[in-house]
């Protein structure tokens, strides 16, 4: 097992037991498919205790979107961050123009958790942008039921696999740079961290603000946190005299 992502304690116990190289740790908050119900913040330190000394590296994931989320991480114990939301509104990233300016839109509060999407293949929760459309059928009384089968509209098409496919209402698959049809009624998959993501920027943009703003984050940390050491004060011949005596006792008391 090269590596697996994991929502609970007892999935990362499962998977230790397995003899996995890796865990990804994922909170709730994150983004796309998500295995747990408990946030980053509580669960990450868990599995790192969990993991103790065993020489498996623990990596975060879940609205980890600049770099204080990075330093975060680090600080409960994390050997590596997994970012999704924040590559997505990259310019290199595979995903319809469209979905990558409705990111920059979204803040924390706008995205659910919810199975309505692909669930003829795999009825699973993810987290996505709580968009108009996804608004309405939320609150239908039929919410439950829906699934995108052969009853459901088509609403667009998207290449996937160099192979046309056709998106039907509730289609689990995300608009890449190929998909037509009705884009805003597609799912458009975001963690809460979205509300972090302000512009488009290359891949290589974003990596660096995480590198250089989480060194200056730490060395700023350095500074104002950490107790700054004062040299001892010189110590006159009556306090030698003293120190000197007592270390005499101490040495019987020893012996």
């Amino acid at each position: 097992w090269p590596g697996i992502q994991v929502g609970s304690v007892k999935a990362a116990e499962r998977a230790i037991a397995a003899g996995v190289d890796c865990i990804i740790a994922q909170g709730v908050e994150a983004g796309g498919h998500i295995a747990g119900t408990v946030s980053l913040m509580a669960l990450l330190p868990r599995i790192v205790d969990l993991v103790g000394d065993r020489d498996i590296p623990v990596v975060a994931a879940g609205s980890i979107s600049d770099a204080r989320g990075y330093v975060a991480a680090l600080a409960l114990g994390a050997k590596g961050i997994c970012v999704g939301t924040r590559f997505v509104a990259t310019t290199e990233a595979y995903a319809n123009e469209y979905y990558k300016q409705q990111l920059l839109h979204y803040t924390e509060q706008q995205t659910d958790r919810t199975d309505l999407y692909g669930r003829l293949t795999w009825r699973a929760n993810v987290r996505c942008l709580n968009t108009p459309f996804h608004q309405h059928w939320r609150k239908s009384p039929d919410y439950d039921y829906v699934v995108n089968d052969e009853t459901q509209p088509i609403i667009g098409r998207s290449i996937i696999y160099s192979k046309e496919t056709i998106l039907r209402r509730f289609a689990g698959q995300v608009a890449n740079p190929t998909t037509t049809g009705q884009l805003e009624n597609m799912v458009m998959l975001a963690g809460q961290g979205v509300g972090l993501v302000n512009d488009i920027v290359p891949a290589g943009e974003v990596i660096r603000r995480y590198v250089e703003g989480a060194k200056a984050i730490i060395q700023e940390l350095g500074e104002t946190h950490l107790p700054k050491s004062s040299p001892r004060s010189p110590t006159t011949d009556h306090e030698d005299k003293e120190i000197k005596h007592s270390w005499k006792w101490i040495k019987k008391l020893c012996l």
